[in-house]
Formats: structure tokens, sequence, C-alpha cells
């Protein structure tokens, strides 16, 4: 009966051994790991191309399918030089609509919103690419990577009431190969 017992703590102590020795670290992707970069783009002084300019009352809107506006939190009316931009990772283009010296103007009616406008200058920029998956570890799983970057500045329609035009006027993509990989660099160059 001894042999017994003692064959059966041995077996259940194995049995413990194998099953914490199988078992990892906590399974936490750490705050330092790369994950899906989001596009950085970098504001340049077009008369001064070496020169960075900020952007003034700058609110960005991601445009989805149906040509709705949805705004990017983080830049809701901000004064940078530079921003981040989150790419769709279920699609190969993303829009975004860039509004400069955004301001609403309640049209001295402060109570009634149904008469105010939007003032500024926005500019729509379309960004196509391929996306490819790229393993980071069990505890982060998969990042996305994006390739064949190609940038566009939509060009508004000549409007004799509107003097405004594009305020983005040329744009050079600066990552190499042309490849959104990380967030060490900025991977446009957009002249203002």
């Amino acid at each position: 009966m001894k042999k017994i017992s003692l064959t059966i703590i041995s077996i259940i102590s194995l049995f413990v051994i194998f099953i914490t020795q199988s078992c990892e670290r906590d399974d936490i992707c750490a705050e330092s790991t790369a994950t899906t970069p989001q596009l950085i783009v970098r504001f340049f002084n077009v008369a001064a191309q070496e020169s960075t300019k900020t952007v003034t009352d700058l609110r960005v809107f991601g445009v989805n399918d149906l040509g709705e506006s949805i705004v990017i939190p983080e830049l809701d009316i901000v004064d940078t030089d530079s921003i981040a931009l989150p790419l769709n990772t279920s699609a190969n283009e993303t829009k975004f609509l860039l509004h400069r010296n955004y301001e609403v103007n309640d049209n001295d009616t402060p109570d009634d919103d149904t008469d105010d406008f939007v003032t500024g200058n926005p500019d729509i920029i379309t960004v196509s690419y391929t996306t490819e998956q790229v393993y980071v570890s069990r505890a982060c799983g998969f990042k996305t990577i994006f390739n064949d970057l190609v940038f566009s500045i939509e060009q508004e329609a000549d409007d004799p009431d509107d003097d405004l035009g594009n305020w983005l006027q040329q744009f050079i993509i600066t990552t190499t190969n042309n490849t959104v990989e990380d967030e060490t660099a900025a991977h446009i160059t957009i002249f203002h």
C-alpha cells in the first residue's frame, strides 16, 4: 500500500512539474513592444523647405466609405507640426480630412446651433497601401505593416467665391521603400 501511495505521489508531482514548466511568463504585451504603426506626417514651410511649420487649429477627421467624417480625438483642434494618423488595417486605403484654422462660427446666436457654420480650410488626403501581417509574440499577437505606400492630396475645384484653395501644397514620401513599419521617423513630409 505504501508503495502505491509513493507511486501516486510521484506521478502527481511529475504532472505538477510538467504543468508549471510548460507555462510561460505572464502573457502581457510590454508597452515598449512595437505594434501596428501609425502614419507619421511632418509639416514644413513651402517657402523654406528645411523648416518645420506649425499648422494652427488643425482638426483631423477620418473619412469612411460613406464619405462621413469621424473626428480623431487626439487631433481635435491642435497646433502642431506633426501628426500620427491611424491607417485602416482591414482596407487598402484610408482617407483623412485635414482642416486648418478650424472654427465654428455661431452666427451671433450662441444658444441656437442650427445656424452655426464651420470656417477654415479643409483638404482631403488619401493614403493607399498593401497590408502585411507580421507575428510579434504570443502576448502581442500580430501587427500590420503597410507596404507600397501611395499618398495623394485631393485638388479642390476652382471656386470664384472661395479664395482658399488647397493649403496642402506639396508632399514627399520619406519612408524607406514606401513602407510604414515603425513610428521612429516621419513617413510623409507635407509642405504648406
